[in-house]
């Protein structure tokens, strides 16, 4: 315990016996000046803050409304490409209008040539239709990637996780080991192991 307190003892002398902390610049107070391009410098900060947020918010203003405007063109679009079935017009016999009878009062006046109605044709051709050429769908390849044995076995068989009884591809688990997966389909039996 005598060297401990000792140790102590020595710890504190020197403390005592070494200068105080070395003197750094000395200290002055602050001017009215320096105050002012501190305030002003603060102030360019706060404004500069605002306006990147004022700009964000407006930016995301403009974007969010972008969306409706493309769907209500896209919806127009659709209108506009759609096929428009058309029926044939059936032409209408072509006849004169009974003049009405002259009044009394006014002075009778001379029967014009009589206008025919114009009849329009609606009769659009239609468009050629698409033909889309699509490929078979081909069988995916069983491939084992992964096992996990436990009390309830599973594997991953082309990114499906199967369990004893499930099928995919017309194939039924019917074993699931450590490494391996057994198969049975279309009468055949298949045993699948880990890579």
């Amino acid at each position: 315990m005598s060297l401990i307190n000792d140790a102590l003892k020595r710890t504190k002398d020197v403390q005592q016996q070494t200068s105080p902390a070395a003197e750094g610049p000395a200290l002055r107070p602050v001017t009215p000046e320096e105050e002012k391009k501190a305030g002003s410098a603060k102030t360019f900060l706060f404004i500069m803050v605002v306006a990147v947020i004022a700009g964000n918010v407006l930016l995301w203003l403009a974007f969010s409304e972008k969306p409706t405007e493309k769907r209500t063109a896209s919806v127009a679009d659709a209108v506009a490409a759609s096929p428009v079935e058309s029926t044939p017009v059936a032409e209408t016999p072509k006849t004169t209008a009974p003049e009405p009878a002259p009044a009394a009062s006014t002075p009778a006046t001379a029967p014009g040539p009589a206008v025919e109605p114009t009849i329009l044709s609606t009769n659009v051709p239609e468009p050629a239709p698409k033909v889309v050429f699509t490929e078979p769908e081909r069988p995916m390849v069983l491939r084992l990637q992964s096992i996990i044995y436990g009390s309830r076995s599973s594997a991953m068989i082309g990114g499906k996780f199967l369990v004893v009884g499930d099928t995919i591809q017309g194939h039924k688990v019917i074993a699931i080991d450590r490494d391996t997966v057994t198969l049975m389909g279309e009468g055949k039996t298949n045993v699948l192991s880990l890579p």
